[in-house]
């Protein structure tokens, strides 16, 4: 907790969801949060309430060159450890 507010407080955490690879990075996590058992179920309420469904899956048009980057690179390894892959 302390060390969130440490990088709140200091604008780390500002700067790393401001950089370039920032819409990537929250995909990344949204996919896997999309994974999760809960999903189903918001999934049957949002088509039992007739409510619009979001497509998190879709890819940026620019996927094959933003995987080239390096630091894209870097991101997607810092993702893959933070889930202990």
């Amino acid at each position: 907790m302390q060390r969130s507010y440490d990088e709140i407080a200091s604008g780390k955490f500002a700067k790393e969801w401001s950089g370039k690879v920032s819409k990537l990075k929250f995909k990344i996590i949204k996919y896997f949060a999309m994974k999760q058992e809960i999903n189903k179920i918001e999934q049957e309420v949002r088509k039992n309430l007739k409510l619009k469904d979001f497509d998190v899956y879709s890819a940026p048009e620019n996927i094959e060159e933003l995987l080239k980057k390096p630091e894209v690179k870097n991101e997607l390894k810092n993702i893959m450890d933070s889930f202990e892959f």
